[in-house]
């Protein structure tokens, strides 16, 4: 299936879907399809082989002293390509367009981003059931793991959609997770939301099939802050482990009752024991 086709079937869950649960500023940018250009320092050797490591590159997007592209076709499997300096959304869609060229089959790689500067949200934007998935890693198969940078607050709409490698995921100031952030990931086994996060959007774990655990931390809290269908078709999740009490959980999903979201048998670990689904 190929990225406009994925795309589609997206809609088509929107189009009979329900009131979207909204979680932070899907407002999104341009776009800039500029690669940055190659630079070598007086020896010959371009700063990015310097920076090279047996498993790992570093790439400057902020002093750029090579293509983008060239950079990306020298990846490994499981090699980690380490991002510096600062980015926008439009980079976002720059990078993206880089690493989906990758054959998921040869490569899975990682992308480390810690310590990107700028880059406040990742995410597409949404009108109606029109969705545009620029600004994200929509369909980028040979993802494996992200660390986001510090400054990212959001994962909006289809943030990670159809990563189908994604098995790792930091993102430790991350306060909104959006609708169909991680629609379809089924890589991930074990999902640690991070502590900070308050709201978890409609749809943002559907089709995780292989999604055994989750944990969500004592800042999720409040009724409907968990969306609609957020966990739908995560056919084999087990557990769930909440940092507050059985009651604040069932407060949080009382409107789940018209709307299947989490399969009847998961187990909810609470503070003050266990709540069954």
């Amino acid at each position: 299936m190929n990225r406009f086709c994925e795309l589609i079937l997206l809609c088509l869950f929107f189009l009979f879907g329900i009131t979207v649960i909204s979680c932070g500023n899907d407002d999104g940018a341009g776009n800039d399809n500029n690669l940055i250009t190659e630079k070598t320092n007086t020896s010959g050797e371009t700063d990015t082989e310097k920076n090279k490591t047996e498993n790992s590159i570093t790439y400057n997007w902020e002093n750029p002293t090579k293509t983008l592209l060239p950079v990306i076709e020298k990846l490994k499997n499981n090699e980690t390509l380490k991002i510096v300096g600062e980015m926008t959304s439009e980079d976002v869609a720059i990078l993206n367009n880089a690493l989906i060229t990758l054959d998921e089959d040869e490569v899975l790689m990682n992308l480390d981003m810690s310590e990107v500067t700028g880059l406040q949200r990742i995410g597409g934007t949404k009108n109606g059931n029109q969705i545009n998935a620029d600004y994200t890693f929509f369909g980028c198969k040979a993802l494996k793991s992200i660390v986001l940078p510090p400054s990212v607050t959001a994962v909006g709409i289809c943030a990670f959609a159809y990563c189908t490698a994604l098995n790792s995921f930091s993102g430790k100031n991350i306060i909104t997770i959006g609708q169909s952030a991680f629609f379809n990931c089924t890589g991930l086994v074990d999902f640690q939301v991070p502590s900070k996060t308050t709201c978890i959007g409609d749809s943002a774990f559907q089709r995780c099939s292989e999604l055994k655990t989750v944990h969500i931390g004592a800042k999720l809290f409040g009724k409907n802050n968990i969306g609609n269908m957020a966990f739908d078709g995560c056919n084999k999740l087990e557990i769930i482990n909440y940092g507050r009490t059985a009651a604040e959980w069932e407060e949080m999903i009382e409107d789940f009752s018209n709307i299947p979201s989490i399969r009847s048998g998961v187990v909810v670990k609470c503070t003050d024991g266990d709540y069954k689904m």
